[in-house]
């Protein structure tokens, strides 16, 4: 009498299914890390718009579109100001549209609003010199105020 041969036995298929998992658990860290990386690039690709769109605004007006040197969220109202659909009609009087709207509400990879200055000196800190150029910040994927921030000047 022969005996069916076919098929696979449960250890055999037990033994697969662990390759697999180790396999998975080692691919796991690296795929994490090229995401985060990827958050990073896209975090910088933003800033530079950012940076780029209020140095437009201060080419066109000859000012910033905050006279200060306090740290200034990037939140609708400046989307507002610089989209041209503004109501305050002091911030940008011409109405131009120095960017598009941006999708959703214009967070950062980690849902978290930018935040730009005056960074006087271009060395990535607020400083006294009258050479102001713009410093762009998002808090990263840590989503705190600290020295791993990121951070793009113009």
């Amino acid at each position: 009498m022969k005996t069916s041969t076919r098929g696979f036995t449960l250890i055999e298929l037990l033994v697969v299914v662990i390759i697999i998992a180790i396999l998975t658990l080692m691919i796991f860290p690296s795929v994490s890390a090229l995401r985060q990386r990827a958050k990073i690039g896209r975090a910088k690709a933003d800033m530079q718009a950012l940076a780029n769109t209020i140095m437009a605004y201060q080419t066109e007006y000859l000012a910033w579109p905050q006279d200060d040197d306090a740290v200034h969220t990037v939140d609708s109202a400046f989307y507002d100001i610089m989209t041209g659909g503004t109501n305050d009609i002091t911030k940008n009087p011409r109405q131009i549209a120095f960017m598009p709207k941006p999708p959703g509400n214009g967070y950062d990879p980690w849902g978290t609003n930018y935040s730009y200055q005056c960074d006087y000196n271009g060395d990535k800190m607020v400083g006294t010199n009258t050479d102001c150029r713009i410093a762009i910040y998002s808090e990263g994927p840590n989503q705190t105020n600290a020295t791993d921030d990121i951070v793009v000047t113009k």
